[in-house]
């Protein structure tokens, strides 16, 4: 914290006129306004002036300024009948008289001792310009609450144009800054622009900040900022996806401008597009999918129009630039002939979107549809959709379905031609309109409180997924148990990025995730893998996990799995264990791709290789040992080509990994291992005889009852 220098306050009270002006447009905030002019009036620091410029509210704002300025002259109130916010600073902007600025938000308020501080640094140091934190009252985003975090820098001289960019606050919030009004009246007027609904001060930043000789950063906290108000205009334009859209494309646009008009765009063009695509992505994925190419064609004209260089954008920009692009390139030609009606339509099934969507894919499931379907349906949390995918049934089931439909809103019912669960599954989440994302197995079912329960987690600790346990009917080997039976466990922020690896019920089932929607669409959209016949589940899972900044493991029983279903994909391929083996090799090289272009690999590869080795090596040695060799080489021919550390394995792995290399170099005559398995096999059948000839075995059998006695026949010989 800074002293202030008590001479150099005093005499600066004395001036006649006001060294800081501090400027307030103001439109009904009669709960707000007193609690934020009293914190300007009481700051110790005397010498400023309050210029509050009302844009016609129509509750008691101005009577309340009004009374206020009665007991205090430095207090100017402006009441127009009617006027934006960027005309309401700049009417504050043309009455002031000071030689420093202050934006102040009519619903916030500023430490009692702001002015003196930010004072006696501008003057000892000499600044045009110093960004300050602030505490943020409410529930307020990651972002908002980073941005108000800051941290000890200088900028100068030419340094200065850097800091729009490298520095975290230095957009979009104006009442992080205190400005030497020089930068708004000298070489050039500055003034917010009445063209634009929103982002106005972002483009005022970007002409007064590259302006300033000299700016610090001090790490205070020195305003308060409400977050939650209900009428605030980011509120506002959260529901008025396009007009925000149109907003930043217009903000984007006066900004090159500008930049070009004042000779600083040439230089700082790689910074300029980087920025471009940041802002305009984030936005885009606001949008329900069918309208994004709409939206993204929009960008594309920007960067033609003003001809950016695209090839100047930041690697860790590219893949959202390559995203747009991609977008851009399916918009249709006719867009402007609908885009009304489509942006329209969609927004309103948006706005009316439930807060789950359940994803039901469907395939010959007559037996077991009507108590899955039934089991969704009676919840008690009932603002769910329930979203049935059928792959091409030749059963019952889709007739089933048609009469549940009939009977329930609720319930969407896509038919496609058998095209495998991925499929059905990615067009699930292509239509897919909840806040969180579940996905249930059609010949399973839900407990009947399993929604009230996840909702009511996941909301009151705003997480991103949640994993639960599951009851299990029929009976199942002991590591699906280990990953039903669900322990309690927080990971929250900065810790979920070790849940893939840490969590026995992150992998493989789907069904155990209560997954926010976000974590599909946004930052790279994630679909399943429709060429993967077994392990596309768990790929999914290794690409949403990692994005999951808070994840809570609760132990409640809330699914019920069905283990014994003979047509299951899971039995299917526990007889066929080759196919089973290859599909582990497929999975894991995905995987590696996949964290290799998210970067997530390097740091992670120790956990990588242990996980791969630990997968590959329990599904070897149950293979004769003549297969083992081949199979064997396709492991170390992963380790080879992705050039993995087999170094950094975990030491209880080390010992199979040994094994796996042991065995690819081994060469076995197929006949010789063959006739081994034979004479075992006699040799056990054999012993079987010799048992149940056994006199000890038939007195057994003898007091055994009849209808509990194992059948003999397929034991014995003719």
């Amino acid at each position: 914290m800074y002293k202030v220098n008590e001479k150099k306050k005093n005499i600066d009270a004395d001036r006649e006129n006001p060294l800081v002006s501090i400027i307030i447009p103001t439109y009904n905030v009669e709960k707000y306004i007193k609690q934020c002019v009293d914190s300007l009036l009481n700051q110790t620091y005397k010498n400023i002036e309050i210029i509050c410029v009302d844009g016609g509210s129509t509750d008691h704002t101005v009577s309340i300024l009004k009374f206020l300025q009665k007991k205090d002259k430095r207090l100017r109130v402006i009441a127009e009948t009617k006027c934006g916010t960027a005309q309401a600073r700049n009417i504050g902007l043309e009455r002031a008289k000071g030689a420093y600025l202050s934006f102040v938000d009519a619903d916030d308020f500023m430490q009692l001792n702001s002015y003196e501080i930010l004072v006696e640094v501008a003057e000892k140091n000499k600044l045009d310009l110093i960004i300050y934190g602030a505490n943020v009252i409410g529930n307020a985003p990651e972002w908002i609450r980073r941005k108000a975090n800051t941290h000890y820098k200088v900028y100068s001289n030419e340094d200065t144009e850097n800091a729009i960019f490298e520095e975290e606050s230095a957009r979009p919030f104006l009442w992080l800054h205190f400005i030497r009004r020089s930068l708004f009246e000298e070489h050039g007027k500055v003034r917010f622009s009445e063209e634009i609904q929103i982002g106005e001060e972002q483009l005022c930043q970007f002409e007064y900040v590259p302006k300033a000789n000299s700016i610090m950063v001090i790490e205070d906290k020195l305003y308060n900022h409400r977050s939650e108000r209900v009428n605030s205009r980011t509120k506002k334009f959260e529901k008025q996806y396009a007009e925000k859209f149109v907003s930043y494309i217009q903000l984007a646009s006066k900004v090159i401008e500008a930049w070009r008009k004042a000779g600083l765009f040439e230089k700082n063009e790689d910074k300029l597009v980087t920025w471009f695509v940041g802002l305009t992505y984030w936005e885009l994925l606001s949008f329900p999918n069918i309208v994004q190419p709409i939206w993204a064609k929009e960008i594309t004209n920007v960067i033609k129009k003003y001809e950016l260089k695209d090839y100047c954008v930041e690697w860790y920009e590219r893949e959202h630039l390559d995203y747009i692009k991609d977008m851009a390139s399916k918009a249709r030609e006719d867009k402007y002939l609908d885009l009304e009606q489509v942006v329209g339509n969609e927004i309103r099934r948006y706005e009316t979107a439930p807060m789950i969507s359940v994803i039901v894919p469907t395939y010959n499931v007559e037996s077991y549809i009507k108590q899955c379907i039934d089991s969704l349906l009676t919840q008690t949390y009932r603002d769910i959709e329930i979203i049935c995918i059928d792959d091409g049934s030749t059963d019952k089931t889709l007739e089933i379905l048609e009469f549940f439909k009939e009977k329930d809103s609720r319930i969407i019912l896509i038919k496609q031609q058998h095209l495998g669960v991925s499929a059905a599954r990615n067009k699930g989440l292509e239509i897919a309109r909840g806040k969180y994302i579940s996905f249930v197995d059609s010949d399973d079912f839900m407990q009947w409180n399993s929604y009230e329960i996840l909702m009511e987690v996941a909301e009151r600790e705003q997480l991103d997924l949640v994993i639960f346990g599951a009851n299990i009917v029929g009976e199942a080997p002991e590591w699906i148990w280990n990953k039903v039976n669900t322990k309690y466990k927080y990971y929250r922020r900065g810790e979920a990025k070790n849940v893939i690896f840490e969590e026995e019920s992150a992998r493989p089932f789907l069904w155990l995730h209560f997954i926010r929607r976000d974590l599909f669409e946004k930052n790279g959209k994630i679909r399943f893998n429709e060429k993967m016949e077994m392990g596309e589940d768990q790929l999914c899972q290794f690409e949403y996990v990692p994005k999951a900044q808070s994840v809570m493991v609760i132990d409640d029983k809330l699914y019920n799995y069905r283990i014994g279903r003979n047509c299951s994909l899971m039995q299917l391929y526990e007889k066929q264990q080759m196919k089973k083996f290859d599909s582990h090799i497929l999975l894991v090289s995905n995987v590696v791709e996949v964290w290799k272009g998210r970067n997530l690999l390097e740091a992670n590869e120790d956990q990588i290789i242990t996980w791969f080795i630990n997968l590959t090596y329990w599904s070897l040695i149950f293979f004769p040992k003549a297969f083992q060799p081949e199979l064997a080489k396709k492991v170390i021919s992963v380790i080879e080509k992705y050039e993995l550390k087999d170094y950094c394995i975990a030491w209880y792995e080390k010992e199979h990994l040994d094994y796996i290399r042991e065995m690819a170099t081994k060469k076995f005559d197929p006949n010789e291992e063959i006739a081994k398995l034979e004479a075992q096999i006699k040799q056990e059948k054999y012993e079987i005889q010799e048992t149940l000839k056994s006199r000890a075995f038939k007195l057994g059998r003898r007091m055994t009852p009849k209808k509990e006695r194992i059948n003999l026949e397929k034991y014995l010989e003719e």
